[in-house]
């Protein structure tokens, strides 16, 4: 294939009314019901062969999907984590703060300013999809969440550091935070979508996950909503370390006195 068949491929209208409905396809009815035919219906293409010239695969969609949705989010990361690293912001809380705003905006800037949006309930799939889980790893290096949480890490177990966390703490705490910004902006983004379902999609509407209670504050301003999620990551991240480990069979709150391990 030359450059310019490539790029032709790329740019096609087709090809990303496809990626747009893999995403949404994923989102509210999981990963089974992805095939190259239900993208092509839910996309209006008549070639039947649209989805295999485009994108080979089941799993060629869905690593165009997470291409087409990564590339910017990763570029806006990197060009905030490169700005950090060329005026370091002061203060005791503001290094932390600084690297949750570049957690949490890129992803909030792409879920909840992109028109139809079902990208952060494409990625809450992966939460009980391993399938998923596996084809997004293997996409993971044009990601740069893995650079940011190890730069927590570093600022939470720096020597002297206020938060006092011991690394395994640490690396918890900042691995729970992506699944944690995922169903919130999944949240968001359901409320924003109105149930996420327009009559020209064939399939019944069922937005992931399907919360036991109401998300306050789904509804806000995307940039109220992207405040509040940063706000939280920070006091995830900076809360005082409680007991080591607590007994499961007790019905007392145990917040004050660490207890063994070795309950039977």
């Amino acid at each position: 294939m030359t450059l310019t068949s490539a790029t032709a491929r790329r740019e096609s209208p087709a090809r990303a009314a496809m990626i747009d409905a893999a995403e949404r396809i994923v989102a509210e009815r999981g990963l089974t019901a992805l095939t190259l035919r239900a993208v092509q219906e839910a996309a209006g293409q008549s070639n039947k062969s649209a989805a295999n010239y485009h994108f080979g695969s089941r799993d060629g969609l869905v690593g165009a999907v997470l291409a087409e949705r990564m590339d910017p989010i990763a570029a806006h990361r990197r060009a905030m984590l490169d700005t950090l690293d060329a005026a370091p912001p002061t203060g005791p809380e503001a290094p932390l703060r600084a690297l949750a705003e570049a957690f949490v905006v890129p992803l909030a800037r792409r879920v909840l300013l992109a028109p139809g949006s079902a990208y952060a309930r494409f990625l809450a799939q992966s939460l009980v999809s391993p399938e998923l889980a596996g084809l997004i790893a293997e996409h993971s290096t044009l990601f740069t969440v893995e650079e940011t949480r190890r730069r927590m890490v570093a600022v939470l177990t720096a020597p002297g550091a206020r938060h006092g966390l011991d690394e395994e703490t640490a690396c918890w705490r900042t691995a729970g935070l992506l699944g944690y910004v995922v169903g919130a902006l999944a949240a968001a983004e359901a409320a924003t979508d109105g149930a996420g379902h327009s009559p020209a999609f064939p399939f019944p509407p069922r937005p992931f996950p399907p919360p036991p209670f109401s998300v306050p504050g789904a509804a806000l301003s995307p940039g109220r909503v992207t405040a509040r999620l940063v706000d939280t990551c920070h006091g995830l991240l900076t809360a005082p370390a409680g007991p080591d480990a607590l007994d499961l069979h007790s019905t007392v709150p145990q917040s004050t006195s660490p207890i063994r391990e070795d309950h039977p």
